[in-house]
């Protein structure tokens, strides 16, 4: 007998995110800014700087001595 698969469980994010977009539509006002910001350039390059950092050092991190349990 062939019985669904632990992956199906996942399935419920669908609706669960359809129902939490319709609801932020109808329920959270939109707010617009009176004047618009300008491009944070520093602030992006040091969270790219982060993210591939932070890449690099979870995949090097078994070859260069990470915990071998």
């Amino acid at each position: 007998m062939t019985t669904v698969g632990w992956r199906s469980i996942f399935w419920i994010n669908i609706p669960v995110g359809l129902v939490a977009v319709v609801l932020a539509l109808r329920y959270i006002p939109e707010s617009k800014a009176p004047r618009a910001r300008r491009v944070d350039v520093v602030g992006q390059v040091l969270v790219f700087v982060l993210l591939v950092s932070l890449t690099y050092g979870i995949i090097e991190a078994q070859s260069t001595g990470g915990h071998q349990g």
